[in-house]
Protein backbone atom coordinates (compact mmCIF):
# COMPACT_ATOMS: atom_id res chain seq x y z
CA UNK A 1 0.00 0.00 0.00
CA UNK A 2 2.97 2.31 0.89
CA UNK A 3 4.26 1.95 -2.74
CA UNK A 4 0.90 2.75 -4.31
CA UNK A 5 0.71 5.85 -2.41
CA UNK A 6 4.43 7.08 -3.20
CA UNK A 7 4.61 5.59 -6.81
CA UNK A 8 4.50 7.90 -10.11
CA UNK A 9 1.86 6.72 -12.82
CA UNK A 10 2.99 6.41 -16.51
CA UNK A 11 2.97 4.12 -19.36
CA UNK A 12 5.21 1.51 -20.16
CA UNK A 13 5.66 -0.33 -23.30
CA UNK A 14 6.05 -4.49 -23.54
CA UNK A 15 8.96 -5.35 -25.03
CA UNK A 16 10.12 -9.05 -24.62
CA UNK A 17 8.57 -12.36 -23.05
CA UNK A 18 11.15 -13.69 -20.66
CA UNK A 19 10.78 -17.54 -19.99
CA UNK A 20 12.03 -18.82 -16.43
CA UNK A 21 12.07 -22.77 -15.90
CA UNK A 22 10.02 -23.72 -13.11
CA UNK A 23 9.65 -27.08 -11.24
CA UNK A 24 8.50 -30.52 -12.91
CA UNK A 25 9.27 -28.95 -16.02
CA UNK A 26 7.25 -25.84 -16.51
CA UNK A 27 7.94 -21.95 -16.47
CA UNK A 28 5.80 -18.99 -17.05
CA UNK A 29 6.88 -16.06 -18.94
CA UNK A 30 7.71 -12.57 -17.47
CA UNK A 31 6.97 -9.20 -19.76
CA UNK A 32 9.84 -6.91 -20.09
CA UNK A 33 8.62 -3.34 -19.73
CA UNK A 34 9.99 -0.20 -20.98
CA UNK A 35 9.37 3.08 -19.80
CA UNK A 36 10.13 6.41 -19.85
CA UNK A 37 10.60 8.90 -16.60
CA UNK A 38 11.65 12.18 -16.51
CA UNK A 39 15.14 12.94 -13.93
CA UNK A 40 14.88 16.28 -12.47
CA UNK A 41 18.95 16.14 -13.22
CA UNK A 42 19.76 14.18 -16.14
CA UNK A 43 16.14 15.56 -18.64
CA UNK A 44 14.13 11.71 -19.77
CA UNK A 45 15.86 8.42 -18.68
CA UNK A 46 14.73 5.08 -20.38
CA UNK A 47 14.02 2.31 -17.30
CA UNK A 48 13.34 -1.21 -18.56
CA UNK A 49 12.12 -4.21 -16.03
CA UNK A 50 11.07 -7.35 -16.02
CA UNK A 51 7.76 -7.82 -14.31
CA UNK A 52 7.82 -9.58 -10.70
CA UNK A 53 5.02 -11.49 -11.58
CA UNK A 54 4.78 -14.29 -14.42
CA UNK A 55 1.96 -16.31 -16.57
CA UNK A 56 1.83 -19.35 -18.96
CA UNK A 57 -0.04 -18.58 -21.13
CA UNK A 58 1.55 -15.16 -21.19
CA UNK A 59 -0.53 -12.60 -19.77
CA UNK A 60 1.06 -9.84 -22.23
CA UNK A 61 2.13 -9.53 -25.68
CA UNK A 62 5.52 -7.93 -26.76
CA UNK A 63 3.88 -4.22 -28.24
CA UNK A 64 1.46 -4.07 -25.42
CA UNK A 65 1.32 -0.55 -24.17
CA UNK A 66 0.41 -1.27 -19.85
CA UNK A 67 0.37 1.07 -17.29
CA UNK A 68 3.13 1.47 -14.58
CA UNK A 69 3.85 2.83 -11.49
CA UNK A 70 7.68 3.61 -9.91
CA UNK A 71 9.42 4.83 -7.31
CA UNK A 72 10.59 8.45 -8.21
CA UNK A 73 13.54 7.84 -5.56
CA UNK A 74 14.52 4.48 -7.35
CA UNK A 75 12.62 4.03 -10.81
CA UNK A 76 13.91 0.76 -11.38
CA UNK A 77 11.61 -0.19 -8.80
CA UNK A 78 8.61 -0.30 -11.06
CA UNK A 79 5.54 -2.71 -11.10
CA UNK A 80 2.88 -3.04 -13.93
CA UNK A 81 -0.40 -1.71 -12.65
CA UNK A 82 -2.84 -4.15 -12.59
CA UNK A 83 -5.23 -5.54 -9.83
CA UNK A 84 -3.29 -9.22 -9.80
CA UNK A 85 -0.21 -7.42 -9.36
CA UNK A 86 -1.08 -5.02 -6.83
CA UNK A 87 -3.85 -7.42 -5.15
CA UNK A 88 -3.49 -10.70 -5.89
CA UNK A 89 -1.09 -11.87 -3.11
CA UNK A 90 -2.82 -9.46 -0.63
CA UNK A 91 -6.29 -11.33 -1.55
CA UNK A 92 -4.83 -14.63 -1.61
CA UNK A 93 -3.12 -13.86 2.21
CA UNK A 94 -5.94 -12.59 4.02
CA UNK A 95 -8.41 -15.88 1.98
CA UNK A 96 -6.12 -18.38 3.63
CA UNK A 97 -6.01 -16.00 6.86
CA UNK A 98 -9.70 -16.20 7.28
CA UNK A 99 -9.84 -19.95 6.39
CA UNK A 100 -7.07 -20.71 9.24
CA UNK A 101 -8.74 -18.49 11.68
CA UNK A 102 -11.92 -20.27 11.22
CA UNK A 103 -10.65 -23.70 11.73
CA UNK A 104 -8.88 -22.69 14.55
CA UNK A 105 -11.93 -20.40 16.38
CA UNK A 106 -14.76 -22.76 15.66
CA UNK A 107 -13.49 -25.70 17.49
CA UNK A 108 -12.43 -23.36 20.15
CA UNK A 109 -16.05 -21.73 20.52
CA UNK A 110 -17.68 -25.02 20.41
CA UNK A 111 -15.46 -26.05 23.60
CA UNK A 112 -16.53 -23.11 25.22
CA UNK A 113 -19.86 -22.88 24.23
CA UNK A 114 -21.24 -26.34 25.93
Amino acid sequence: MWFGRHSVATEGDVIDLRWRMGGKGGGVYYPVVRFQYVDMERGEEEIIFVSRYGSRPPSHKVGDHVPVLYDPAYPANAHINTFGARWLLPCICIFFGGVAALLVWTPMFSLFSH
